[in-house]
């Protein structure tokens, strides 16, 4: 979905952050896009129309701004404040928020923060389908630390902001709306970026014995990210649990099947056994996956025509062929994307 991108502002930090988001949120996913309209006739008609008072009249400007922008899904940012006092007002097609006094009275979080949370429940509304009048009817009065508080005390707008939570009823509310499990997945990646729980620089790559993990960590370090192996990490007194829960916090892992052991029930013959993994590389595939959630967790699965077992309880996960044809790196780096790394080609 692409939604076009206005700016009333002539402080060039506001227009710098404001830069600065769309890039951020369009690189990092692919369902929701904005089309930067600055410096477009009809961006300068926006202009017009809002600074034609010191204080901005949602109600009046309503119907001009309808008319400029058509059916077009849009969000206006401005540095003019509302007569009502309140931080962003909607109409079915379009989102005004302002940043009026957010540096000098509400920050910290940062106003590129702000600007995000702004941007995360337009493009939740627009995703869905929500109407002014379904808008209103499914907001918190309370707050609750949902994402979606009405937070009629301004100062609220940050807890929701810090928390970046969606409660139960609202992503029921969004899914009976329509609001599709790649747009959950989109919505989440902007939200990890704004609370900071992800930097979306990082790579854990999980290994049995070989030099597999060195094939991979050189190619994670040729697509500029770095690759996270746990025994080149230094221990600083840590026990291998520690050293490990230290060392995995990262936003995407890599699992390396490789048939390193034998295994099969206590009654099979020796000949009835198969190649498997180490306990290591299932243990901390799991743990990986409770984590990240199968889609930011890649399985690269070392055949060699051995028949190698796999984990019972991981069916249904997709194992990539780890070959040495080097089809398995597209396969990365679409995976990555999709998980909200900005990946070069």
């Amino acid at each position: 979905m692409n939604f076009n991108t206005y700016l009333d502002s002539k402080d060039a930090r506001v227009e710098k952050y404001v830069n600065e988001v769309i890039k951020k949120a369009n690189a990092h996913q692919s369902e929701f896009q904005l089309v930067d309209k600055q410096g477009t006739v009809e961006n300068q008609q926006i202009q017009d129309i809002l600074n034609e008072t010191e204080k901005i009249s949602h109600t009046r400007v309503e119907a001009s701004i309808n008319q400029i922008i058509g059916n077009n899904k849009s969000i206006i940012i401005t540095d003019k404040p509302f007569d009502d006092n309140w931080f962003s007002h909607h109409t079915d097609n379009f989102w005004i928020a302002s940043v009026s006094d957010w540096e000098n009275v509400y920050a910290p979080p940062h106003m590129d923060k702000y600007l995000q949370y702004q941007i995360i429940q337009f493009f939740a509304y627009c995703g869905a389908g929500l109407n002014v009048t379904q808008m209103n009817k499914n907001v918190h009065i309370d707050t609750t630390d949902c994402l979606f508080d009405f937070c009629l005390h301004k100062s609220d707008i940050k807890i929701s902001m810090r928390t970046g939570r969606i409660c139960e009823n609202c992503e029921r509310t969004l899914r009976e709306f329509g609001f599709s499990d790649e747009q959950f997945h989109a919505l989440n990646i902007l939200i990890k970026i704004m609370t900071d729980r992800a930097k979306f620089d990082k790579v854990f790559i999980v290994h049995g014995h070989g030099n597999d993990k060195e094939t991979v960590a050189r190619f994670i370090e040729s697509i500029k990210l770095k690759p996270i192996i746990l025994s080149e990490q230094p221990d600083s007194g840590k026990t291998i649990i520690e050293k490990f829960e230290k060392c995995s916090d990262v936003d995407f892992a890599i699992v390396l099947y490789t048939p390193d052991d034998i295994g099969g029930v206590k009654t099979s013959e020796y000949d009835e056994m198969r190649p498997r993994a180490r306990q290591n590389v299932v243990f901390e595939h799991g743990y990986f996956t409770a984590k990240f959630g199968r889609e930011n967790v890649i399985v690269l699965l070392k055949n060699d025509n051995k028949n190698i077992e796999t984990a019972g309880d991981n069916d249904g996960i997709l194992y990539v062929p780890f070959d040495e044809y080097g089809g398995w790196k597209e396969n990365i780096r679409q995976t990555l994307r999709l998980s909200g790394y900005m990946v070069n080609t």
